[in-house]
């Protein structure tokens, strides 16, 4: 239980969950409060404003927690994440994998419990939510599956 707790809180930290309005089955609020995605995290030092500062440096980015374990790494082109980036949980299980271009969310989405097993899939088109979400227990059973089309939810 208490594992579950702080798994939930990681990822209201992480991800800025929005609470769920309705669910197929109840043990998704176990799990996590979705009604749409997570969004992506900032890192220190990335682009806050719309002047297009450039304050991440160039090529392999990699931040550690401070036990050294990976927290998250990608690459940075012209101050902006591109490419896959990846995130993990404290126990070193990988956490997310996200597609960007130019510093924005484009392509597949992967999101991980911290056991390894799969919490959702979707896909991003310019920063906003497009085609099929699946989310999935932490026993890997899927829960549910949202559809989007320019980030509005079908």
């Amino acid at each position: 239980m208490k594992a579950t707790l702080f798994f939930i809180l990681s990822c209201v930290i992480l991800f800025s969950c929005t609470e769920n309005k309705e669910t197929k089955n109840s043990e998704l609020d176990a799990v996590v409060d979705v009604e749409k995605p997570a969004k992506s995290y900032k890192i220190k030092g990335e682009d806050d404003n719309t002047k297009g500062e450039q304050r991440l440096p160039e090529g392999n980015f990699v931040s550690n927690y401070p036990n050294g374990i990976k927290k998250v790494e990608g690459q940075v082109l012209n101050g902006k994440r591109t490419g896959v980036w990846t995130a993990y949980h404290p126990n070193g299980i990988k956490q997310s994998e996200n597609t960007y271009i130019n510093g924005v969310l484009n392509g597949k989405t992967v999101v991980y419990h911290a056991n390894g097993q799969i919490m959702y899939i979707g896909y991003y088109k310019n920063g906003k939510y497009e085609g099929n979400w699946i989310y999935f227990t932490k026993e890997g059973e899927e829960l549910k599956s949202l559809s989007f089309k320019n980030g509005i939810q079908l």
